[in-house]
């Protein structure tokens, strides 16, 4: 198995991962001399002391086509790298493909090189992750055609990943990108694509790829999905607060066999005069650069979900997404925007942490309408779990109360009212939730867990459920467009145009109008991406 391209709507700089590409040209310097490592825009504020009013001190050329920057410091900090990525417009795709490749080839074997054993792993693989976003769509010179950069970076990155056997995050910014991105990765042949998943796997993406695409599925976010941007499990949460609390060795090991509450009732005791168990949760929970599975997730048709995550992440990827939303049950607004439900608390509001067995009974008797939410998207949507073991108390409570529910007369006793992506191999656990929940595991043939294929079928899902008509509006992605979506880009045009007339009733145009945004607005050719 090799590396994998993963295509996600988001911030390149915003991503967990172990290096990043930064777009840099040629430019005229104080002196006006001309020369390379010229660099614009938000790039600029990352580099400190790499760059001296506007250049890089060490730049990237025609002869090396990329440059490490700045060293990282793990997947908290990446390293970042310099490409050099055209500036004048009449550069061929070569180009820019001889860049992504050197970037993939140079900075794969540097992470390799400098990684150390104690360093945490985006998705719990060998394999680096590296990430960048679309080079020589702005100041690159490209702007005017996206489309034909895209169909040559997709496929440049893709066989990049193979070779090089490196994970690679091509970051989007605007959701028009991201659709044309999915769309010409369509365009590659399934194996070279989507080798890693075999034809169960493939179906099951659909079937929820087509869910997301009806606005039917809704999110469950577990500390699984935050542990590739470095935070620790449950478990190893517990331990390293019972590191703070002070506790001894055969404290610590006691603790291990305790029930989870009752463990978080003894760590609040012993860190009431260290700063209490809140702070400690803060601190042990405090991350800035998203998980790749956040943005994966991030990136689909999904406007609801809920997570027992304390950490801002999942906020963060759905903003970096162009997301706007609500977090509950602190902005409990009646509007349109997509929300997120921080069922046990959030770093942001400390007092809210659910943790301690005093917590969970606040919890039942205060978060009866938390509690709510969560049943009726249980009843009315379906639920996919993502990093999430379906072991928590409360979980269990809300899921007994909504069996109960629906365990009436001719109503099926075996809906399945969810599905559970999970990386290791089915335990007798799992038998708890037969008939109510779909497993789909992706452990390998040893058994043996596999996190990195979960971010794939997220991948999957996101590239199945991708809005096809997001891009067809803007003429700079012509060259992804097939036959039927030009005409339907006519089309949707003139429709738009029948929108500023004058004679059109207003209760017409408010209704047309909403329909059409959803798809968006005609751009004009040479849009930056």
């Amino acid at each position: 198995m090799s590396g994998h391209l993963f295509i996600v709507h988001g911030d390149v700089l915003g991503v967990a991962c172990d290096a990043v590409l930064i777009p840099s040209g040629t430019g005229v310097d104080a002196t006006g001399r001309t020369r390379p490592g010229h660099v614009t825009g938000g790039w600029t504020s990352i580099l400190g002391s790499a760059l001296e009013d506007g250049f890089l001190s060490e730049a990237p050329d025609t002869t090396r086509r990329v440059t490490l920057v700045v060293e990282g410091g793990g997947i908290v900090k990446p390293a970042l790298w310099a490409g050099f990525t055209g500036d004048r417009g009449d550069e061929g795709l070569g180009f820019f493909q001889r860049t992504v490749s050197a970037f993939a080839h140079e900075a794969g074997a540097h992470a390799r090189a400098h990684r150390t054993s104690r360093d945490a792993r985006p998705l719990m693989s060998a394999r680096p992750l590296l990430a960048l976003p679309l080079i020589g769509s702005g100041a690159g010179g490209r702007a005017g055609d996206k489309g034909g950069l895209l169909l040559g970076l997709v496929k440049a990155l893709t066989s990049a990943a193979s070779e090089e056997d490196v994970d690679i995050a091509l970051v989007l910014s605007t959701e028009t990108a991201y659709a044309a991105a999915q769309q010409a990765r369509s365009l590659l042949d399934r194996s070279r694509a989507w080798g890693e998943l075999d034809e169960k796997h493939d179906a099951e993406a659909l079937r929820l790829a087509e869910l997301a695409r009806a606005r039917r599925l809704v999110l469950f976010l577990g500390a699984g999905a935050s542990m590739g941007a470095g935070l620790p499990s449950w478990s190893d949460l517990l331990k390293r607060l019972a590191e703070r609390a002070r506790l001894t060795e055969a404290e610590q090991q006691e603790l291990a066999h305790l029930e989870h509450r009752d463990a978080g009732r003894v760590l609040d005791l012993r860190l009431k005069d260290l700063g209490g168990l809140a702070t400690a949760v803060v601190d042990e929970t405090a991350a800035t650069r998203a998980a790749l599975l956040h943005q994966l997730v991030a990136s689909l048709p999904v406007t609801e979900a809920v997570t027992t995550n304390y950490d801002q992440l999942f906020e963060h990827a759905w903003t970096a997404a162009d997301r706007a939303h609500r977090v509950l049950p602190w902005e409990a607004d009646a509007d349109e925007r997509a929300w997120l439900l921080k069922l046990h608390g959030s770093v942001h509001h400390p007092g809210s942490i659910v943790l301690s067995r005093d917590d969970y009974l606040r919890f039942e008797g205060e978060g009866v309408a938390l509690a709510g939410i969560v049943q009726a998207m249980l009843l009315t949507r379906h639920m996919l779990f993502v990093g999430y073991s379906l072991s928590d108390d409360n979980f269990h409570r809300l899921v007994h109360q909504v069996r109960t529910a629906i365990g009436v007369p001719g109503v099926p006793s075996d809906a399945h009212f969810g599905t559970v992506l999970t990386p290791r191999a089915p335990r007798l656990g799992d038998d708890l939730w037969r008939g109510n929940v779909r497993f789909i595991t992706t452990a390998d043939a040893d058994g043996k867990d596999d996190p990195r294929q979960v971010a794939i079928m997220v991948d999957r899902i996101g590239a199945l459920a991708a809005a096809p008509a997001a891009h067809v509006l803007d003429d700079s992605y012509a060259a992804l467009f097939t036959p039927a979506q030009r005409e339907l880009r006519e089309r949707l045009i003139d429709l738009w145009q029948v929108l500023d007339r004058d004679d059109l009733d207003a209760g017409t145009r408010v209704v047309v109008r909403g329909a059409l945004e959803q798809i968006g607005r005609p751009a004009r050719r040479g849009g930056a991406a």
